[in-house]
């Protein structure tokens, strides 16, 4: 099992990344460069 924790990087000025396992990538239909919608959970 994958930790649910990402690390977030800064690509630009205004812009971030996070990073994901190679093999999420298939899973989630998503290539590298490619702009995703995240959803942050708080507890």
């Amino acid at each position: 099992m994958s930790s649910i924790y990402r690390r977030v990087i800064r690509i630009g000025e205004k812009s971030i990344g996070i990073t994901l396992p190679k093999r999420w990538l298939d899973v989630l239909s998503v290539g590298i460069g490619d702009v995703v919608e995240i959803s942050l959970w708080v507890r």
